[in-house]
């Protein structure tokens, strides 16, 4: 089962205002809505999805838990949001209310940094029931690319050993020589997109970062224009990758059991195939 962890999308009469110079220097691909991701979803040969809510503002936040956790379904697995400017049991109430147990933090979008001590307030609060994905590296202007670095993510999960967090990008957009040194036998997931396409990235670069990890499970997403691998923040809900899990970490491609398994009764979904081999593109029909 190939499950993509990286999709954005909104409602259908809100996509436009919201991807309207979101990310200026990307190319857009896609129109946004969700009404569009369960066929970009099946076009790509992917199994489910994970449709990440980001509140860009702490009065947000409890609107973007509602849509996306309305979402749920056989395709679709919700991750919410939080924000530091909300008070943390605000957060927490919100998240218990949808009955969501995955959160996306974007510190470009939503503006604080991941050594906030309130960041961390909620990081603990989470424990192991919330798992996190998190945007890591640059993708903005100089100060807001030092808001979530890899060093950051290495304090975070020393600090809280027991949190599920996946980090994006290979865990540092446009810091890669940063994210191997590290996060590389961290206890964290390497989540695999590169916008606005893994063409654009050197393949040495991703096959070292694989040769380090003790079984890496790979699947890539198609853009929606070409059928180039890429995916992942580019202002469309095109997939992106499966996680990966660094070497010494245990159950290298077992996801989270608090996404793989959203409400009671739920049954995990099996992770993809380990591989030793190249990276495999999904299929396109």
């Amino acid at each position: 089962m190939i499950i993509d962890v990286h999709c954005h999308a909104w409602p259908d009469a809100l996509a436009e205002r919201a991807l309207g110079g979101r990310v200026p220097q990307l190319e857009r691909h896609g129109d946004g809505k969700i009404s569009s991701l369960h066929r970009v979803l099946a076009r790509s040969g992917v199994d489910k999805g994970v449709l990440l809510g980001i509140a860009d503002t702490a009065r947000h936040v409890d609107a973007v838990n509602r849509f996306v956790a309305a979402r749920r379904g056989p395709d679709l697995l919700p991750f919410g949001t939080v924000h530091p400017d909300l008070p943390l049991e605000d957060n927490l109430a919100s998240l218990r209310r949808h009955g969501i147990t995955g959160v996306k933090l974007h510190s470009l979008f939503q503006g604080f940094a991941y050594d906030d001590p309130r960041v961390w307030d909620l990081l603990e609060a989470f424990g192991s029931r919330i798992a996190v994905i998190a945007h890591v590296g640059a993708g903005g202007d100089r100060l807001s690319n030092e808001r979530a670095t890899p060093a950051m993510v290495r304090a975070i999960v020393r600090r809280f050993p027991d949190l599920r967090l996946i980090a994006c990008h290979f865990g540092g957009y446009h810091r890669l020589e940063e994210a191997e040194e590290q996060l590389l036998g961290e206890n964290v997931f390497l989540e695999t997109s590169w916008p606005p396409t893994m063409a654009r990235l050197a393949p040495e670069r991703y096959a070292r970062s694989s040769a380090d990890t003790a079984r890496t499970a790979w699947s890539f997403g198609l853009r929606l224009d070409d059928g180039r691998p890429g995916g992942g923040d580019r202002g469309d809900p095109g997939p992106s990758a499966c996680p990966t899990r660094p070497r010494r970490a245990s159950s290298a491609t077992t996801p989270p059991a608090s996404w793989a398994s959203p409400r009671p009764g739920h049954q995990p979904s099996s992770p993809a195939r380990p591989t030793g081999g190249p990276p495999r593109k999904a299929r396109a029909d």
